[in-house]
């Protein structure tokens, strides 16, 4: 067992001899993938019917309605704990 890592150069240390004994390949690192894959493919549209249009309004309202929802939890939360 000795004798094992001797050859491979660890007893006694020899960075050298464990170093020659590496299969290194270097290669150039494949470009990251940005974090939101699908950003690239999305296309502002404009709707094309008013059923589309209506959806779109629809939607835009509902994430005004949660923001504006977190803002008055978040008001309240303040209100009560600064209240004298």
């Amino acid at each position: 067992m000795a004798g094992g890592f001797r050859g491979a150069g660890i007893i006694p240390h020899n960075p050298e001899t464990v170093i020659s004994k590496l299969d290194v390949k270097l290669r150039t690192p494949s470009p990251e993938e940005p974090a939101f894959p699908n950003t690239d493919t999305w296309v502002s549209q404009t709707p094309h019917n008013p059923t589309e249009a209506l959806a779109k309004g629809m939607e835009q309202i509902a994430h005004q309605n949660t923001l504006l929802l977190a803002d008055v939890t978040e008001w309240r939360a303040w209100a009560t704990a600064n209240r004298d």
